[in-house]
């Protein structure tokens, strides 16, 4: 999730076409070729429902990226990283297992022929569960002031100025942070009055549903390479040790039992993870780990560092997909 700040936006975008324009897409490219270094480009939503609080990437530019990247990379599977390549490799990866992920970025995939990672959520797919954060978004885009403006959180002093898409985003991220920054035995607590305020509100008009269910994921499960978010979306740094490993248990029973897979690729909730937890992964069997950090990562090894993709232009999309935000 990214603030977005109007002149800051524009002389981004402006900066990243003068930068094109000079042939640094190109210089970078090689970069990566000779380094042998991977883009893991991570991602969340692809729509043209605009949401302040959780940005997607909207399907037109998802479209030109695709277009773009099968010119100038090998798009793979984590299973294909070892391969040898002419091109320089890259993965598209997507988190939360999101509904327009189906409906809207699979499609665009099958047109390119492309492979994606899609890490689900089991207790959402299975319908116990929606993420909190998923429901603090929605109801912060689109709930009446009138609900929005009783959020009350001991310790967090700041108000939705909702006339301001700046002040929005900046709302919407520090409210996230202070509750995703803390055990979930303390956020659920926090969390109840929220709850109930999202509740009362969807009692008046009923929302769209946001993520896959079961039946979808099996749809795409043999072209797309399924991987866990953990089993309930915790901040896995901030739970004890029974509790990850708990977790991690239900995710191996739902791809054993229910997909009738190996769980062989785990993203941690929020880029939040212990050292002890990523040798657990490892010990149990997960080929690939997956972080946030912002960095390339290398075709060897199993715990992999991902680049977020938010943008509002082709320029800007391009040159954050060959990392050059990373540099």
């Amino acid at each position: 999730m990214n603030s977005w700040i109007p002149g800051r936006a524009l002389l981004k975008k402006h900066y990243f076409s003068a930068l094109i324009a000079t042939g640094a897409d190109k210089r970078q490219l090689a970069l990566l070729k000779q380094k042998n270094l991977v883009p893991i480009l991570s991602l969340h939503r692809v729509t043209d429902i605009e949401n302040n609080f959780w940005s997607p990437l909207k399907p037109q530019l998802f479209d030109q990226l695709l277009g773009y990247l099968t010119k100038n990379f090998e798009l793979v599977r984590f299973s294909e990283l070892q391969k040898q390549t002419k091109l320089p490799k890259a993965i598209l990866s997507f988190d939360d297992g999101c509904l327009d992920f189906y409906e809207i970025a699979v499609p665009i995939l099958k047109k390119y022929g492309l492979p994606a990672n899609i890490n689900i959520i089991p207790s959402v797919v299975l319908g116990e569960s929606i993420p909190w954060h998923a429901e603090l978004f929605d109801f912060l885009q689109f709930a009446p002031d009138k609900y929005v403006e009783k959020i009350s959180l001991d310790s967090f002093s700041m108000k939705l100025n909702r006339s301001s898409r700046t002040q929005k985003a900046q709302y919407g991220e520090k409210i996230s942070r202070f509750l995703k920054n803390r055990p979930r035995s303390e956020r659920i607590k926090l969390w109840g009055p929220i709850a109930k305020l999202i509740q009362d509100w969807k009692a008046t008009k009923e929302r769209p549903r946001l993520f896959m269910n079961l039946e979808e994921v099996r749809r795409i499960q043999n072209d797309h390479e399924i991987g866990a978010h953990s089993y309930t979306h915790e901040s896995m740094a901030f739970e004890s040790t029974d509790f990850f490993q708990k977790d991690f248990a239900r995710c191996q029973q739902f791809f054993r039992d229910t997909l009738q897979q190996k769980l062989a690729i785990y993203a941690f909730p929020n880029g939040s993870y212990r050292e002890e937890q990523l040798s657990y992964l490892l010990e149990n069997q997960v080929e690939a780990v997956l972080l946030v950090e912002e960095a390339f990562t290398q075709a060897k090894g199993a715990v992999h560092k991902r680049i977020t993709l938010s943008a509002d232009s082709f320029d800007t999309l391009k040159l954050q997909a060959l990392g050059y935000l990373v540099r």
